[in-house]
């Protein structure tokens, strides 16, 4: 699920299939429940900061859970790491605290 001019869009997880090897997420949150990622979500978007949200469903029928996480998919941890500190440093000003933030993995399986 993304926001694309104030709509919501949400994306089946064929698309997520073409990935060859692991991608990056730097991940706020982690919720059993779309709507309350979504609600976060909006509460980032007004902060300033663009997030999105992907079922991890998706990749592993053991997991439910919907991530909440920032800008984009990256696909090196370094990339993802050094963008991290980015956000991190930016959420502190604004006195945003993460439920659980963290560089994520994310593989076909």
């Amino acid at each position: 699920v993304a926001v694309l001019e104030g709509d919501y869009v949400g994306f089946d997880c064929e698309r997520f299939f073409n990935f060859e090897k692991s991608i990056f997420l730097i991940q706020f949150g982690l919720y059993d429940e779309l709507e309350v990622a979504r609600q976060r979500m909006d509460a980032l978007d007004k902060a300033g900061f663009h997030a999105n949200i992907i079922w991890l469903g998706c990749f592993s029928r053991q997991e439910s859970a919907y991530i909440l996480y920032f800008e984009m998919m990256f696909e090196s941890k370094t990339e993802a790491n050094a963008n991290a500190r980015k956000i991190r440093n930016r959420l502190k000003r604004k006195k945003i605290r993460p439920k659980q933030f963290t560089i994520r993995t994310i593989s076909r399986k």
